[in-house]
């Protein structure tokens, strides 16, 4: 957390960062490795933890929680870990279990509270992608995004 609020915030102000790279598979960041990251005309802050540290959400201009049932969402985590980082389906189970679901519990799903709107993550997107839209043309953020 100590890089992520920071580097958000110089994003933000339209300047690129020096993202380190992450390794799925160890669960450590590439030692020495970074990623160029420009700005760009949106910023969009995606991740488990986005609406859980305070330093984070004043720099959002619209905040977005979406609510998935724990079963769906572990679906979806057994299937992107065994077909895109390489884990074995015992690995991912032993994780969600011991850490994902009970973090989840405690910091995820009450970081809800923070959002502006709520999206239901199960079924079809394009109404909700709609909702989006329409909240950030009430906000004015859409302006000169063309």
């Amino acid at each position: 957390m100590a890089l992520l609020a920071p580097q958000v915030a110089v994003l933000a102000r339209g300047e690129a960062i020096e993202r380190p790279v992450y390794d799925f598979s160890t669960h450590t960041r590439v030692e020495g490795r970074t990623e160029r990251v420009e700005a760009g005309p949106f910023l969009i802050v995606e991740g488990l933890f986005a609406l859980y540290y305070p330093e984070l959400l004043p720099l959002y201009h619209l905040r977005v929680y979406i609510d998935t049932p724990d079963g769906l969402c572990f679906e979806r985590r057994l299937k992107r870990d065994i077909e895109q980082r390489g884990r074995t389906e015992e690995s991912v189970r032993r994780q969600y279990e011991a850490t994902v679901r009970p973090s989840s519990i405690a910091y995820v799903r009450p970081s809800a509270a923070h959002a502006d709107l709520t999206i239901d993550g199960t079924g079809a997107l394009d109404w909700k992608v709609e909702r989006v839209v329409t909240e950030l043309r009430a906000r004015g953020l859409l302006a000169g995004a063309g």
